[in-house]
């Protein structure tokens, strides 16, 4: 079995012992790891690069089949794009109070 690294990022638990939002141990995460946040940002990246792939698709969905239903009985292109802005990684996008500046 291969050795596993442990990750040096330590989760802090609030009063109530519940895990604290997803965007105060990216925060944390970003300040304290270099590493982390360099993971975090590769992330950003190929998410990046799967919403740019699946605008293509729909793209290329419209123009070979149209409005028909889609392979698996979708709803074709119409059920494409609503996972247009569905990122995989919501949580490392965007950063609007300027927390991680």
């Amino acid at each position: 079995m291969a050795s596993r690294r442990r990750c040096s990022t330590v989760i802090p638990r609030t009063r109530s012992s519940r895990p604290p939002p997803c965007k105060a141990v990216l925060i944390d995460a970003y300040r304290r790891d270099a590493a982390t946040a360099q993971l975090c940002e590769r992330l950003v990246d190929l998410d990046e690069g799967f919403q740019e792939w699946r605008y293509r698709h729909v793209k290329m969905v419209q123009r070979t089949i149209g409005t028909k239903r889609g392979t698996g009985g979708s709803a074709g292109a119409e059920y494409l794009m609503k996972t247009l802005n569905q990122p995989a990684f919501p949580d490392l996008w965007g950063d609007p109070d300027g927390a991680l500046a």
